[in-house]
């Protein structure tokens, strides 16, 4: 049992000068306290004195002016206790930017950073897209660590088979020997019969062994058209003069045309961004100076052969009946005997019969086989090879080509012209320029050469825009919107037509 203790007892055990000396608690917080103080007067002189950003370690800063409507909306974009950036303290125990990824994708559908990669090495979007930097910072302008902090060592972040990664290559910086050649201007995919070097010589005469006579403005069979080629001072029989620009054109209404195969020129592109050029087509850049065959208005182009063959059959007919009018007005038994035919039948069979071939075999070899191939040597008219003449050369990049249009085009398409050392004569050559000849201007300004190089930038984004790399034309993000049906090459040759795949809007 123990001794009860006395109030003197407990008394005694309390110093009595206690309230002259500091307790090791108290102690602990006036340190705390000091400590906190210390550093809010260091991170607001800091902020004030000495950083560039002033406002950068007070303010996380105000949002691009694209999405300047939230400004105080955090929860727009930020999830509690989730992390924004994949460098966050929050990664590590939160499973990645999903949460937030997902914030920006309600209103930013993008497709799949890449069909080769590791489930956990594409970055969250924030990572790579920083905001708060103020009203007029580009959310597309990043530094090269975004793109290099993995695409220098990229085999380390794609999954798959070794096998699946030869065509990726790493890339540290473009300047240095850590670029590869341009993939996509190596090889001519197109299927299409063409000389730049014939074409850009005075009156097309530059056919070995073929047709040597002169194109002049008064073979033009359009007067339009012949107005659209003729040059200042040039009379009908001038040779024709084509250049790039004849063809190759950013803005539609630098063609001086009012009207495309039909088509109103207020419902041409007018004036566009500049990253690619419009599309070459027979009725816009070839009809004139390349008319389908001796009848105008019989054969069209795009045409299938059952289609050709149907409308020659037409055609002739017609002509016939033109020539026989008595065949108009032969009176017709209305039950004509079984297996009986008039002889002007079996004539006029026969002879719009050998027009028809005549004319197929013409087609084939003078007018379709000049500039494209048969897909096989059958007797009658065959279908031809798509072209795939590419409208889009980079498919992982963009090209500005009004930011460039203080450059002579022959400084990257030399070989275009016809007084160039090497000319191109076939189509398979391709006039692409490669990077030696982009770093002239796109790589550190050099002054040791006699001639200063350099100078214009030469970062990841400068070219690349990821995100609609595989569908360049159609928008950011149009592979994960399900575009149209792609029809293979032999859909094409079928005579298919593109559709909406089901359950697409």
């Amino acid at each position: 049992m123990m001794t009860p203790v006395t109030g003197r007892q407990r008394a005694s055990r309390i110093p009595l000068d206690y309230f002259k000396t500091v307790s090791r608690w108290e102690r602990r917080k006036r340190i705390a306290t000091v400590m906190a103080a210390v550093a809010a007067a260091a991170w607001w002189t800091g902020g004030t004195f000495f950083s560039r950003q002033n406002a950068a370690l007070h303010s996380p800063g105000s949002l691009a002016s694209v999405h300047h409507t939230w400004e105080s909306q955090c929860s727009t974009c930020h999830a509690d206790f989730h992390p924004i950036r994949d460098d966050a303290l929050g990664t590590r125990w939160e499973s990645g930017t999903a949460t937030s990824d997902q914030k920006c994708q309600a209103c930013h559908r993008g497709g799949e950073h890449h069909p080769l990669k590791q489930g956990s090495a594409a970055p969250g979007c924030s990572s790579c897209h920083q905001e708060h930097q103020g009203t007029q910072a580009s959310l597309l302008r990043m530094d090269d660590a975004a793109c290099t902090r993995c695409h220098q060592e990229i085999d380390q972040h794609l999954g798959g088979k070794p096998s699946s990664m030869s065509s990726v290559a790493n890339v540290a910086r473009f300047d240095k020997e850590h670029h590869p050649e341009f993939a996509s201007a190596q090889k001519d995919p197109g299927h299409l019969k063409f000389s730049h070097y014939r074409h850009l010589t005075p009156g097309l005469v530059n056919n070995p062994g073929g047709d040597k006579t002169v194109l002049t403005l008064a073979r033009i069979p359009d007067p339009a058209q012949r107005e659209r080629y003729r040059r200042p001072g040039q009379s009908d029989d001038s040779p024709v003069q084509l250049d790039c620009g004849s063809c190759h054109q950013v803005d539609g209404g630098d063609f001086k045309m009012t009207g495309v195969a039909g088509i109103s020129q207020s419902l041409l592109p007018a004036r566009l961004a500049g990253d690619y050029m419009l599309p070459i087509t027979y009725e816009n850049q070839c009809q004139a100076c390349h008319p389908l065959y001796k009848t105008p208005g019989v054969v069209h182009h795009r045409q299938t052969p059952q289609e050709i063959h149907q409308d020659l059959q037409r055609a002739f007919a017609e002509e016939y009946l033109q020539g026989n009018r008595e065949l108009l007005e032969r009176f017709v038994p209305p039950e004509p005997l079984p297996n009986s035919r008039l002889a002007v039948d079996e004539t006029m069979d026969k002879t719009i019969r050998g027009k028809i071939e005549t004319a197929e075999k013409v087609l084939s070899q003078e007018y379709c086989g000049k500039c494209h191939e048969p897909v096989s040597l059958g007797p009658g008219l065959q279908p031809v090879v798509p072209p795939h003449v590419p409208q889009v050369w980079f498919q992982r990049a963009r090209f500005d080509h009004r930011a460039h249009r203080a450059i002579d085009c022959r400084e990257c398409h030399a070989a275009a012209y016809a007084d160039a050392p090497s000319p191109s004569r076939e189509s398979k050559d391709v006039l692409i320029p490669q990077r030696d000849l982009c770093l002239k201007c796109h790589s550190p300004r050099s002054q040791s050469a006699s001639v200063p190089i350099g100078g214009a930038r030469f970062d990841c984004v400068e070219c690349h825009r990821y995100h609609n790399g595989a569908a360049p034309l159609a928008g950011s993000g149009a592979e994960a919107e399900d575009p149209v049906h792609k029809l293979s090459e032999e859909e094409f040759v079928a005579g298919k037509t593109g559709k909406w795949r089901e359950g697409s809007p």
